[in-house]
């Protein structure tokens, strides 16, 4: 991928990924109870299925500029392994296996699954802001 210099008003020089860009990485964690995993994919834009929706992130995401928007990212978990030493994860009617990959589609799910514990255990403490579309909707 390529950066783009971005010289902004404030004097502030960027390098930026355009938009569209893709990013790989992984997500590990340890000893996350379901609820948990669920809270994190829920911070990531996620609620019916593995594709979040536009989340802010980054020190940029509330600056709005004439030529330029930073921040907005959108979240696809690709795979969901656990290792073999694991516990079970479990959540409403799911249930997944110590040493398993689950991948594509079968993720749907299992994201609504955890997200669902996360606001059941979360109960009235998370608030379901779209950021994205509120920032637009004060820059329109």
């Amino acid at each position: 991928m390529n950066l783009v210099r971005v010289d902004l008003p404030t004097g502030e020089k960027l390098l930026a990924a355009p938009p569209g860009s893709a990013f790989e990485g992984a997500v590990t964690f340890r000893i996350l109870k379901p609820e948990e995993l669920g809270l994190l994919l829920y911070g990531m834009g996620m609620r019916d299925s593995r594709l979040g929706r536009p989340v802010l992130l980054g020190k940029s995401k509330y600056r709005r500029y004439p030529r330029h928007v930073f921040g907005v990212v959108r979240y696809e978990v690709a795979a969901l392994e656990l290792a073999p030493i694991s516990q079970p994860l479990e959540a409403e009617a799911l249930r997944v296996q110590p040493g398993s990959k689950l991948e594509g589609p079968a993720l749907d799910g299992v994201v609504r699954a955890l997200v669902a514990k996360a606001r059941s255990a979360f109960d009235g403490e998370l608030l379901d802001v779209d950021e994205v579309g509120e920032l637009e909707r004060l820059h329109a």
